[in-house]
């Protein structure tokens, strides 16, 4: 369950990371 658990936060940091890389690049075409 915790191990689960850490897969879950891991990949939503990855995803902060994602959109966060998204948004710069998209500031960056305006």
């Amino acid at each position: 369950m915790f191990q689960s658990c850490n897969l879950s936060i891991l990949k939503r940091q990855e995803l902060q990371v994602l959109i966060a890389s998204i948004l710069a690049s998209f500031k960056l075409c305006l």
